[in-house]
C-alpha cells in the first residue's frame, strides 16, 4: 500500500529547539492519552513540545499493547502520540527535579498535565507555584472529573468517563446492554477541547490589549462527552424525556425513538452500510423503487417498517453496488469500515494517511495532522522517540547543564 510521505524516507536531522517568535513552547507532563494527546495536537501544528517522562519507565503509553516485536517501550500508540515531541527524563517529585522543572517552566508558554487534582500541588508544582515562576504560563489540567466539585479526587479513565457522561448508556441497541465504543473516544476528544482552551488562553494573553498573563485551563475527561449530549440535557430537564439506546436498529418496545443517528444494514457480501430512514417523499419513492415494494411514511425517528423492508433488500445486494446507486442519488449513506477498509480507501489514503520514518529510520504509516490549515497544514517531523533521547539537547543546550551535572543527576535517579 502506497501512501503519501510527510518527509524524506531517510529521515532528516533533528532541528534545534525552536526559539522563533510565535512558536508555542509546550511542556508535556501528561501520562497516557488525554494529556499527551493535547500536546500532540499542538505539536502537529508547529509547537515545540518537550515531553517530560519518569526516569526508567516513561509514559505508560510506551508499554500498552500492541508493541512491535523487539521494541520494548515503543508501542505503536506511543510512536503516534509522541510524534513531534522531544523526550526527556525527570523525576520532578523530588526537590532537585522540581527545581529543574521550574527552569523549564520559565521557557514554556503552556504546561499540560493530567494527574489527579492535588498531585502537582503536593510536589510544590501546582498552578499557583508555577505561575509565580512564569506569570505568562498557561497551565492545562486534564483530570477525570475536573478540579472542582464533589468528585474532583476520583481517578478517571476513558471507560469511566464514557459511562459517567451518558455516552455508554446511549450506545448500543435498545434490547442490549450499554456498550463501549471501539476507540478511546473520551481520551481522544477531550484533548481537542483542552488544546482549544490553551490556544484561547494564549490569545487572551498575547493579543493587542491582552492581559499579558497566563491562565488555568481546567477540564474533566467526561465533560467533552457531556458537551456532546445536545439536545438531550434541555429535553430531559424541560420535558422529562430520557435518551435511551436507540441506534443501529429501531426500538422494539413500540415507542418512537428520540434520535436516529443511522441504521446499519448487512449486505449480500457480509459487509455493512449505515443510513437514515427516508427524509422526504422523493427518498421514499427512490427506496420503494429499489426495493420493489412500497415503503410507508413513518416518523424518521424510529421507522420499523422501513427497516424491515430495507434490511431484507440489502441482503440481496452487494455493498459496492448499493453505495454506488445511493451516492448517485445524493443519499447520505456510508460504509461501515474496518481499519483494513480505511487503509485501502483512496480518499483516506490521499487525505489522512502519511508514511514517515520512525525512530529507527523504518517506514511507519499513521494518521496525518488534523485539522489541516491551508497556509501551513502542519507536519509530522518525527515519531515518538526513545525514553530520554533529548536529554542532552534540552538539559545541555537549552538549560546549560554540564555533562558532569547531567551524569550526577542521572546517577541520583533525577534524570
Amino acid at each position: 500500500m502506497m501512501v503519501p510521505t510527510s518527509m524524506p524516507m531517510n529521515g532528516e536531522s533533528r532541528p534545534p529547539i525552536s526559539s522563533a517568535p510565535g512558536t508555542l513552547k509546550v511542556l508535556d507532563l501528561g501520562r497516557y492519552l488525554a494529556g499527551p494527546v493535547t500536546a500532540t495536537l499542538l505539536g502537529d501544528l508547529g509547537a515545540e513540545v518537550i515531553k517530560v517522562e519518569r526516569p526508567g519507565i516513561g509514559d505508560l503509553a510506551r508499554h500498552v499493547p500492541p508493541v512491535p516485536a523487539g521494541e520494548d517501550g515503543m508501542s505503536y500508540e506511543f510512536q503516534v502520540e509522541a510524534r513531534n515531541k522531544r523526550s526527556v527524563t525527570l523525576d520532578y517529585s523530588r526537590p532537585a527535579g522540581a527545581a529543574i522543572l521550574k527552569r523549564l517552566v520559565e521557557w514554556a508558554d503552556i504546561l499540560i498535565e493530567n494527574f489527579t487534582p492535588g498531585t502537582m500541588e503536593k510536589w510544590g508544582l501546582g498552578y499557583e507555584e508555577l505561575r509565580a515562576v512564569n506569570p505568562r504560563l498557561v497551565y492545562v489540567a486534564v483530570s477525570g472529573f475536573g478540579r472542582t466539585g464533589p468528585y474532583r479526587n476520583r481517578p478517571g479513565y476513558d471507560y469511566v468517563a464514557s459511562a459517567f457522561s451518558g455516552l455508554m448508556y446511549a450506545t448500543g441497541v435498545s434490547d442490549g446492554p450499554p456498550t463501549t465504543t471501539g476507540y478511546s473516544i473520551s481520551d481522544l476528544v477531550t484533548p481537542a477541547y483542552a488544546a482549544l482552551g490553551a490556544v484561547e488562553a494564549v490569545r487572551r494573553r498575547d493579543a493587542p490589549g491582552g492581559t499579558g498573563r497566563g491562565e488555568l485551563v481546567d477540564i474533566g475527561l467526561y465533560e467533552a462527552m457531556l458537551r456532546a449530549a445536545t439536545p438531550f440535557i434541555p429535553l430531559y430537564v424541560r420535558e422529562g424525556r430520557n435518551r435511551e439506546r436507540e441506534s443501529s436498529r429501531p426500538r422494539h418496545d413500540g415507542r418512537e425513538a428520540l434520535a436516529t443517528w443511522g441504521y446499519t444494514f448487512c449486505t449480500a457480501d457480509d459487509k455493512w452500510l449505515v443510513m437514515m430512514p427516508p427524509f422526504n417523499p422523493a427518498q421514499r419513492r427512490l427506496f420503494s423503487d429499489m426495493a420493489g415494494q412500497e415503503i410507508p411514511e413513518e416518523p424518521i425517528h424510529g421507522a420499523p417498517r422501513f427497516h424491515a423492508i430495507w434490511e431484507a433488500y440489502c441482503r440481496t445486494q452487494s455493498q459496492a453496488d448499493l453505495l454506488d446507486r445511493l451516492h448517485a442519488a445524493s443519499v447520505p449513506v456510508g460504509p461501515v469500515n474496518s481499519i483494513a477498509d480505511l487503509c485501502a480507501d483512496e480518499h483516506v489514503r490521499e487525505r489522512n494517511l502519511v508514511t514517515v520514518p520512525n525512530y529507527r529510520g523504518e517506514p511507519l504509516t499513521m494518521q496525518g495532522v488534523v485539522p489541516r490549515l491551508a497556509g501551513d497544514p502542519g507536519r509530522i517531523r518525527w515519531t515518538g522517540e526513545p525514553l530520554g533521547a533529548s536529554n542532552a539537547d534540552v538539559y545541555g543546550t537549552l538549560l546549560g547543564l554540564s555533562a558532569d551535572e547531567m551524569e550526577g543527576l542521572a546517577a541520583d535517579g533525577v534524570l
